[in-house]
């Protein structure tokens, strides 16, 4: 099991953003920026700078790693509409249904996170303005999701 493939089940989880499940993109979809009728749009992202994977021993030489996995929702281009006041509950309500998610997928023995020997550990849900692209001039509301799963090495 790699980063990747728990990124792949990770995206294939059917979160949602005002009543419908909200698309999975990797970051090289979009080029430039995302337009406001692409938005929602959960936006998958590579290791960068300062993530942290670990791999630990924890008992008879058997080693677990711990996994970062990360992702952006885009939910709307900044200075659309009246700001916090148009978007603070629809974020809450996304980061309710991700998380409804993550519980199911943490316990599912057959399409989830126990079937592939691993388990959620914690899961951060960070709301602000975010820049997207790296680097670029398009801001836009949003939720930064972190997760630290553990897989289960024998």
């Amino acid at each position: 099991m790699t980063r990747q493939s728990l990124t792949e089940l990770i995206a294939g989880l059917a979160v949602e953003a005002d009543d419908r499940i909200v698309p999975v993109y990797e970051p090289d979809e979009f080029i430039e920026n995302v337009e406001s009728v692409q938005t929602p749009a959960r936006i998958m992202l590579p290791s960068g700078e300062g993530d942290e994977d670990v791999l630990v021993y924890p008992h008879q030489g058997k080693g677990d790693m711990l996994w970062t996995v990360k992702e952006l929702l885009l939910y709307r281009p900044a200075g659309e509409g009246r700001g916090w006041l148009d978007v603070g509950y629809a974020l809450e309500a996304y980061i309710d249904s991700y998380a409804t998610k993550l519980r199911e997928a943490n316990f599912n023995t057959t399409t989830g996170l126990c079937s592939i020997a691993a388990n959620l550990q914690e899961a951060r849900f960070l709301r602000g303005v975010f820049t997207y692209p790296t680097g670029g001039v398009y801001r836009y509301y949003g939720v930064m999701v972190t997760l630290r799963i553990q897989q289960f090495v024998s």
